[in-house]
């Protein structure tokens, strides 16, 4: 198989958005296959001895120079009336159709089988569709997070003037792409209602948690730590921070260890909690398991503002596949799904101190599951990394079998 990807970022990129195009891209080397990246420039240059390190020859990365416009994917801070918001599908358009050329004689050379455009930006399907079509090749659309139906991506302010063309660009996806995938269980369900004639070519397959995570040992006792991981909301993190103080003034040794860029609130969480606040910096997605097991309890702590959106955390498909207690904080709707089908955890809704405390109480003193019972079994079969690469490479197979 010839596999183009068109993808926003890539290994070795320190982010989450990268993993699941990378282990994509090694299935497909590892059964003989090659596989083309076509992504937008990410800070600094890419290290090509450290791509053939991890795939051999069978991969190629090219960067896409787009020329500077300031197009975002949506998602982050919105001004009430932006031009840009005008875009459709997205902001993020101008910097695709700006090297839609080169893409598109890097596609013709290299003659691809499949094209697989993974958004967000959501703009990349737009140039997925025309680089399926100028080559012959079947066009899959691999949709990481919802369009229309989340908050961060639906029009707004003047978008809403082309709200009309918004949903003509979705409904074409659905219409011409030969396969269409969905990390979020309840976007892939939501679509197949949307999109009743699209019903055969939708998949879901959501993001997952590395196999190793199981290999790990976990300390017993578990260490009185509470493990966060990723974004962390200040009012949030303050939060944790007062409750776990109350409970050392009372004689307990409890340590928050936060993983992820620093927060903002970093300087207030080492005012409130001393050396017992740790903050590793940002790592490699590939080292963050190994932390989250030494977790005494696993914390989700999202802004309300993302909890009111449909992601789906990746942190939370982690925590919840280890067995140790977890608490979501402010969860999105795809994430309490997840918590009411499988069990793990509780969940908490704009939680004050007290409330933190007595959840960190409780979820102290509950047991690790045991890997036997059966909602975690099940779990672990429905979002292990391995079955579900597996299942994308099939997929892609039987796509290019006449």
């Amino acid at each position: 198989m010839r596999l183009l990807m068109l993808t926003g970022r890539f290994f070795p990129a320190k982010s989450v958005s990268t993993i699941r195009m990378t282990l994509l891209a090694e299935r497909v080397a590892a059964e003989g296959g090659q596989v083309l990246v076509l992504c937008r420039s990410y800070g600094g240059e890419i290290d090509h001895g450290v791509i053939e390190a991890r795939f051999g020859e069978a991969v190629r990365v090219r960067v896409l120079r787009e020329r500077p416009s300031g197009g975002g994917g949506g998602g982050g801070g919105r001004r009430a009336w932006n031009p840009r918001d005008l875009i459709v599908p997205d902001a993020a358009l101008i910097d695709w159709f700006s090297v839609a050329g080169d893409a598109e004689r890097a596609a013709r050379t290299f003659a691809p089988d499949v094209v697989l455009s993974s958004s967000t930006p959501h703009s990349l399907h737009w140039l997925g569709r025309r680089l399926g079509a100028r080559t012959g090749s079947r066009w899959v659309a691999d949709f990481r997070d919802p369009y229309l139906i989340d908050s961060r991506y639906r029009p707004h302010g003047l978008g809403r003037l082309v709200a009309p063309l918004a949903q003509r660009f979705e409904r074409s996806v659905y219409r011409d792409a030969d396969a269409v995938v969905h990390l979020n269980p309840v976007h892939g369900r939501w679509a197949r209602r949307a999109y009743p004639f699209a019903k055969a070519r939708c998949r879901i397959l959501p993001n997952g948690f590395p196999d190793r995570l199981l290999d790990l040992t976990h300390p017993v006792p578990r260490p009185r730590r509470v493990v966060v991981t990723g974004s962390f909301g200040d009012d949030v993190a303050v939060a944790c921070a007062e409750a776990i103080a109350a409970m050392n003034r009372e004689g307990d040794e409890l340590e928050l260890r936060h993983i992820g860029h620093r927060t903002p609130a970093h300087e207030r969480l080492c005012a409130l909690l001393g050396p017992k606040f740790v903050s590793t910096g940002q790592i490699s997605p590939s080292e963050v398991p190994e932390q989250i097991a030494q977790g005494g309890v696993l914390v989700a702590g999202l802004s309300e503002e993302r909890g009111r959106s449909l992601a789906l955390g990746t942190k939370s498909v982690e925590y919840l596949a280890t067995g140790i207690p977890t608490l979501l904080i402010n969860p999105t709707f795809s994430d309490r799904q997840l918590l009411w089908r499988y069990g793990g955890g509780i969940e908490l809704f704009k939680p004050t101190a007290a409330e933190l405390r007595e959840a960190f109480q409780c979820l102290l003193a509950t047991s690790t599951r045991d890997d036997d019972d059966p909602k975690l079994r099940r779990y672990r079969e429905d979002f292990r990394w391995s079955i579900l690469i597996e299942r994308y490479y099939r997929d892609l197979v039987a796509l290019c079998t006449p």
